[in-house]
């Protein structure tokens, strides 16, 4: 038959993920002869034979792919016979292209799979807690440069013994050309250090002198083990893992983890729980088919999951604002070995006890390795300096990480009224899941946008809380891992180590810089002085637009939609604070326009009042000259707030220290604090999480399943508050959503003594019905019926179901993000999307 060569240019998540075996295995069942290599665009492809083989490997191409492969691209052109070639090989990685071709899709990291786990079961990698392949193990966070090859990466430092070279070399293997791959012999190492003078028999916290730290008092197995024994007798430990440290207790042990608060200064925040596995989970929560899906996924998330109602973890310490849990299973083999360890050290302490009869958990507390508002440690000195006031010991191990990158936390999606427009009720009209912080498993993977013949490389800063980056080229944007909140140097630094590293992996260099319009903010003054440094525009741009930006770049989105943007703080063009906006977005130009919000109301005393909601309440019983209907609320008030009311008052008067604000966030902050669910918070969103829990007080008991309403059916039949729309306003919008008679209203119900629960309800749908009679109006006037859902209270599960169920009640085409978060991490991608609009 007659011979044919082509070549095939792949790009996509081609690198690091057994992609190149795949296609020597593919060559040679299909008996072609040729070569396949890495490139720093993706994967270059040479094949030789007769027409019906090279169809069929073009066929078994797409079917056939390797669990973490994605193709994205592929360019298949002819080529010139090759007549003495007599075998297909893979060839030697080529790095030689310019920036303006670089399109190689960096892999993440992976959790452990299920051979490796095998493979840790017996043999020359039993026990060994650096196990992987081609199909899981650490990818990003070991990174240097593309292509992804051993030699750029920080497994350079580990020659590889002779076993694990031939598995490396090896193209039929597992572990062919597996970057980290590693056996006891030639791999990283593990130790324990903990005080010389520490007594095993208490709690008490010793903080051993920095000359001991280095000391190892057990390896490997050993220190792992001994790590294990310690946790279950109540010590806590800080653990290096893939992307960073954490600091970790037994989730069972009350004492242990009011210490942990207690040294972490972390009061009422949620700690994320890790448990070996799946039939573990399943003793403490109700997993649901999706959240078993993303717990075992080769993501490994943190995953909210509903407690089961007979689980005797301490709830109140664990997650005191929440009836979920954060559960994660273990996704590294140290991880593993360590669970399996800790259960078997938690068998022998019940049974010493005689009690067999009560329920033993091997679950283990896993939070980031921080201290509050700084990044998460990394590297051991690192951890030593910042994490000995927490921990009573160190388990370590030499493995750099290059990148630190944190856990992703995501929530199941599911619907949970009765629908009364579909005649499925059942229907999941909603996303698989929504990201609640996205990071380790899911960065970098890339987001595909709009084609265009658009060259421009565009960089987004970010907002200033839940950070993160956007790199756009090539019609395709990176978004960074979690940051952080902006609010220091040291996260500053981080942001900038972010932006160097990047820049290189990708070969990235800006055309412009976009950022958010506050111009106090950190990433803002940071912005301004790399775009000195580059001589690049630094464009600024409001921070609700670009959530709206955001979603549109992310959804392809090409015509012009309405979109609410609902969140707690964004400095508006106005000098107000923007929160609850209904904006005007056209995806292809630089055109927007707000269109309405929420009505204004004061913030008193600045960002003081954000974490002390009972100001915001007593700002709009100012607002609103409703003090005569609020005595009861205000008699309550502990004696050191009574002492600051008349400088409110006079704050208030004189306009000191007073910004007005239209955001739904701080409207939940108000009506927590009236309800006196929160009255100060600790944490950024706890009263609008405790608003939000209330709702479920009554149902949550008695319920079998997640987020089950069997009371509330029929939502229709809930009282609500009046939030009428006034189109007659002096702000520049076409209307906003009065807030008067809301409050009104909501005081006589607390006056009545209502129930929490049902106020809280029936907040919950007045504040959504109003927001989707702006959008319906707005629609009609402007002949557009595309209305997308973003911004941080979106994030309220409850405000996110309602919002699409009157949307499509009222006919509106409503769509919301699934690839990024809700909130502020998907800030910089809105930011750089807009600055590839700008001429």
């Amino acid at each position: 038959m007659n011979q044919e060569r082509k070549k095939y240019s792949l790009k996509g998540q081609v690198q690091g993920v057994g992609f190149r075996p795949f296609i020597y295995k593919l060559a040679l069942d299909n008996k072609l002869t040729g070569f396949v290599r890495n490139d720093a665009q993706g994967v270059y492809i040479e094949l030789q034979g007769n027409q019906s083989s090279l169809n069929a490997f073009e066929k078994e191409l797409y079917l056939k792919l390797p669990p973490l492969a994605k193709i994205t691209e592929c360019k298949i052109e002819s080529q010139p016979l090759q007549q003495d070639e007599k075998n297909f090989v893979i060839a030697h990685s080529q790095n030689n292209l310019s920036n303006s071709e670089l399109e190689v899709s960096i892999p993440p990291d992976i959790g452990i799979c299920v051979d490796c786990e095998k493979d840790m079961l017996s043999g020359r990698r039993k026990d060994y807690p650096f196990t992987n392949c081609t199909n899981c193990g650490p990818r990003y966070s070991i990174i240097k440069q593309v292509p992804y090859d051993r030699k750029f990466t920080t497994m350079a430092c580990f020659p590889l013994c002779d076993a694990c070279k031939n598995e490396y070399e090896n193209p039929l293997d597992r572990r062919f050309h597996a970057q980290p791959n590693a056996c006891p012999v030639c791999g990283p190492k593990t130790w324990l250090v903990k005080p010389q003078t520490q007594d095993n028999n208490t709690l008490t916290q010793v903080k051993f002198p920095h000359t001991t730290y280095q000391q190892a008092q057990y390896k490997d197995f050993e220190a792992i083990d001994e790590a294990a024994r310690l946790l279950s007798q109540g010590y806590i430990l800080a653990m290096k893992g893939l992307g960073g440290f954490h600091l970790v207790c037994d989730a069972s042990n009350i004492e242990a983890i009011q210490n942990l608060r207690q040294r972490k200064q972390r009061p009422d925040k949620a700690f994320a729980l890790m448990l070996k596995d799946l039939n573990e989970a399943e003793k403490i929560s109700i997993l649901t088919i999706e959240d078993k899906a993303l717990l075992s996924s080769p993501e490994r998330p943190i995953v909210l999951c509903q407690k089961q109602k007979d689980c005797k973890l301490p709830q109140e310490l664990i997650a005191p604002d929440s009836e979920q849990l954060g559960i994660m299973l273990a996704y590294t083999p140290m991880q593993k070995i360590l669970l399996e360890s800790f259960a078997k050290y938690q068998q022998e302490k019940q049974l010493a006890k005689k009690d067999n009869k009560k329920q033993s958990y091997s679950a283990l507390i896993m939070t980031s390795g921080n201290k509050s508002g700084l990044p998460l440690c990394k590297g051991n000195r690192e951890a030593i300096e910042h994490l000995s006031d927490f921990v009573d010991a160190f388990l370590l191990h030499d493995r750099d990480i290059l990148l630190r990158i944190d856990d992703s936390v995501v929530a199941a999606q599911q619907v949970f009224y009765q629908n009364n427009i579909e005649t499925e009720s059942s229907q999941n009209i909603l996303p698989n899941f929504i990201f609640l912080r996205r990071a380790r498993g899911y960065v970098p993977k890339l987001i595909e946008l709009i084609k265009t013949k658009n060259k421009k490389q565009v960089l987004g800063m970010g907002a200033e809380l839940k950070s993160t980056l956007c790199f756009i080229k090539n019609d395709k944007a990176l978004i960074s891992q979690h940051i952080g909140d902006l609010d220091n140097l040291e996260i500053v630094d981080f942001q900038r180590e972010l932006i160097e590293h990047l820049s290189t992996l990708l070969n990235f260099k800006a055309d412009c810089l976009v950022h958010d319009l506050h111009p106090n903010f950190l990433s803002t003054k940071l912005a301004k002085e790399l775009a000195e440094l580059w001589e690049i525009p630094a464009v600024e741009l409001q921070h609700h637009y670009a959530h709206a930006r955001s979603l549109g770049a992310e959804t392809q989105t090409q015509s012009p939609f309405l979109c609410l943007s609902l969140d707690g703080t964004g400095y508006g063009e106005d000098k107000t604070i923007w929160g609850g906006e209904l904006l005007l977005i056209d995806p292809s130009s630089t055109a927007q326009k707000r269109l309405a919000s929420l009505d204004l109301f004061p913030i008193l005393g600045g960002d003081i009042a954000i974490k002390e909601p009972w100001r915001l309440a007593y700002g709009a019983l100012l607002q609103y000259n409703l003090l005569p209907f609020a005595d009861s609320w205000i008699k309550n008030l502990s004696e050191d707030k009574h002492a600051q009311l008349p400088i409110l008052e006079t704050m208030f008067q004189r306009k000191l220290n007073v910004s007005l604000t239209s955001s739904l966030g701080r409207l939940f902050d108000a009506v927590s604090a009236l309800l006196s669910l929160s009255s100060v918070i600790s944490y950024e969103g706890q009263a609008a999480q405790r608003l939000e829990q209330a709702i479920y007080q009554s149902t949550i008991e008695n319920s079998s399943k997640k987020y089950s309403y069997s009371a509330f059916q029929n939502f229709d039949k809930i009282k609500t508050y009046d939030l009428p729309l006034i189109t007659e306003t002096k702000r520049d919008l076409d209307c906003f959503i009065s807030l008067k008679p809301f409050f009104i209203q909501l005081l006589n119900d607390i006056n009545l003594k209502k129930e929490k629960h049902e106020i809280s309800l029936a907040f919950h749908i007045s504040i959504a019905k109003a927001f989707m009679e702006a959008s319906e109006a707005m629609s009609k006037k402007y002949k557009i019926n595309k209305l997308g859902l973003t911004g941080g209270c979106f994030a309220n599960r409850f405000l996110l179901n309602y919002c699409i169920k009157e949307a499509k009640y009222k006919g509106l085409d409503v769509f919301y993000s699934d690839k990024l978060p809700f909130g502020d991490g998907a800030i910089s991608l809105g930011q750089a999307s807009f600055g590839q609009l700008l001429k």
